[in-house]
C-alpha cells in the first residue's frame, strides 16, 4: 500500500515537472563579453527574416512573437545606449526563442504538410493581396492550431488540418478567378450599364457564356496557367466585342441594329483580312530577299574563312569556325618555360594571323592565353595573361588599321583541352588562341 502510494506520488511529480518544463521559457545561453551588440542584433534580425520565409511566423507563432519582442527590446537597449551586456542578453533571449520556434515549426510541418502546401499555393496566387480578408481569417485559424502545437497539443492539428487545407485551397481558387476574370466581368457590367440587355442580347449571352466557361475551366484546372492565359485572352476579347456591339447597336436605335452592327463588323473584318494577307505577301517577299542576302553573305564569309584556314600549316595552327567566329589555335607559338617574351621565330606565324584579320574585314579580336595546371593558380593566371598581352601588342604594333580592336585575356588552366595528368595533355593545354569575330557591316 505504502509502495503504491509512493509510486503514484513519484509519477505525479514527474508529470508536473514535464508540464512545467514545457510551459517555461527556453534556456538562454548568454554571449561572450567580447561579442558585438550591433553585429548580433543584425544577425538575429537576418535569421528572423530567413525563418519568416520558411513560414515559421505562422508555424510557431508564440515563440516567433517572443523572438520579435526580444529583438525589439535589444534594439531599444541599443538606442538608449544601454550596456553591451544588456543588449546581448536580449539578443540571447531572442536566439533561444527563435531556436525553439524553428523546432516547433518543424513539428507543425510534420503534422500539417498538406495545409502548408495549400498555403504556399494561395500565397503564390496573391491571395494576401487579392482576398486579404478571407486569407487573414484562415491565417488566424492556422495560428490557433500551431499555437496549440507549441503547447504540445496535437489534437486540434489532427481535427482541423483537413478543413484548413480546404480553406486555403478555396481562397487560392477565389484569388485566381479574381485575377483572371475581373476584367471580363467589368466589361460585361459596363456593357449592361450601357444597355447591352436591350441592344445586344445575343452578344451579351455569348460574352456571359464565355466567362462562365472560363470560370468552370479554372475550377477544374486551376494550375494550368498556359491554357488559362489563352482562354482569358479569348474571353476578354468577347467582352470587349460586347462593348463595341452594344455601342454601335445603341447608336442605330432600331430593332435590327444588333444584326446590322454584326454585319458591318463582318465586312470590316473581310476588308482587314484582305489587307493583312497583302501585307503578309509583301513581308514574305522582303523576308526572301533578306534570306538570299544572308545566304550570299554566309557564302562569302565561308570563302574567307576557308582562305584563312589555308594560311596555316598543320604544325603552325588549327583553325575552327563557329558561326561568325574564327578561332586560330597557335600550335607553333613557342615561349620559354615560365616566360612571356615572344621569340623572333614566332613573328612569321603572327604575321599570318595579321593577314587573316585583315582579310576578314570588320572584326573584333580576343587573344586568349592558357596554361596547364602545373604551379599555383595565381602564377598561371599572370603567366597566361602576360603571354596573351605579348601577342596583342605585336598584332597592334604591326598593323595600319587604327580601328582594330584587340583584347587579351588570361584563363590560366580553367579551359583545358586535355587532361593535365599527362605530359602530352599538359602540352596541349599550354596554348594561345586568337578568336576573331566578324561584325555586321
Amino acid at each position: 500500500m505504502t509502495f503504491t502510494f509512493k509510486k503514484n506520488v513519484f509519477l505525479l511529480v514527474l508529470l508536473c515537472s514535464i508540464i512545467a518544463s514545457c510551459s517555461r521559457g527556453p534556456v538562454v545561453q548568454d554571449f561572450a563579453a567580447s561579442a558585438s551588440p550591433t553585429v548580433e542584433v543584425d544577425r538575429l534580425e537576418s535569421d528572423m527574416h530567413k525563418a519568416h520565409k520558411k513560414q515559421v511566423n505562422v508555424l510557431a507563432p508564440t515563440n516567433y512573437e517572443a523572438t520579435e519582442n526580444a529583438l525589439a527590446d535589444a534594439k531599444e537597449c541599443l538606442a538608449n545606449n544601454n550596456s553591451a551586456k544588456a543588449v546581448l542578453h536580449q539578443v540571447a533571449i531572442g536566439r533561444a526563442y527563435l531556436k525553439r520556434a524553428n523546432e516547433f515549426a518543424e513539428r507543425s510541418r510534420m503534422n500539417l504538410k498538406g495545409v502548408i502546401n495549400a498555403r504556399s499555393q494561395a500565397i503564390e496566387a496573391r491571395s494576401p493581396q487579392i482576398d486579404s480578408k478571407e486569407f487573414k481569417q484562415v491565417e488566424r485559424k492556422l495560428q490557433s492550431v500551431t499555437a496549440d502545437i507549441e503547447e504540445n497539443d496535437l489534437s486540434s492539428a489532427i481535427s482541423e488540418r483537413g478543413s484548413l487545407q480546404n480553406d486555403y485551397l478555396r481562397v487560392e481558387l477565389s484569388s485566381i478567378k479574381h485575377a483572371i476574370l475581373d476584367q471580363a466581368n467589368a466589361n460585361i457590367a459596363k456593357a449592361e450599364k450601357e444597355g447591352a440587355g436591350q441592344y445586344a442580347q445575343r452578344t451579351l449571352a455569348l460574352a456571359n457564356q464565355s466567362v462562365s466557361d472560363l470560370d468552370a475551366y479554372i475550377t477544374a484546372n486551376r494550375h494550368n496557367k498556359t491554357e488559362i492565359a489563352k482562354r482569358q485572352i479569348i474571353t476578354e476579347r468577347n467582352t470587349e466585342h460586347l462593348l463595341k456591339i452594344t455601342g454601335e447597336s445603341k447608336a442605330g436605335k432600331n430593332i435590327s441594329s444588333e444584326d446590322m452592327a454584326l454585319k458591318i463588323e463582318i465586312e470590316e473584318k473581310k476588308t482587314m483580312d484582305s489587307r493583312v494577307r497583302a501585307r503578309r505577301g509583301e513581308a514574305r517577299n522582303v523576308k526572301l530577299v533578306a534570306i538570299n542576302n544572308n545566304l550570299e553573305m554566309e557564302k562569302e564569309a565561308d570563302l574567307r574563312f576557308e582562305k584563312a584556314r589555308n594560311e596555316f600549316s598543320s604544325s603552325e595552327a588549327d583553325v575552327y569556325k563557329q558561326g561568325n567566329k574564327l578561332t586560330i589555335r597557335l600550335k607553333g607559338l613557342e615561349f620559354a618555360q615560365g616566360d612571356s617574351e615572344l621569340k623572333s621565330s614566332n613573328f612569321a606565324l603572327l604575321a599570318k594571323v595579321q593577314n587573316v584579320i585583315k582579310a576578314l574585314g570588320n572584326s573584333s579580336v580576343v587573344v586568349q592565353g592558357h596554361t596547364d595546371s602545373t604551379g599555383g593558380k595565381m602564377i598561371n593566371r599572370k603567366l597566361s595573361s602576360r603571354r596573351a598581352q605579348a601577342v596583342r601588342k605585336y598584332l597592334l604594333s604591326n598593323t595600319d588599321d587604327q580601328a582594330l580592336e584587340v583584347k587579351a585575356i588570361g584563363y590560366d588552366y580553367q579551359r583545358p583541352l586535355a587532361t593535365n595528368k599527362t605530359a602530352k595533355g599538359r602540352a596541349k593545354n599550354r596554348r594561345v588562341d586568337v578568336v576573331i569575330t566578324a561584325k555586321n557591316n
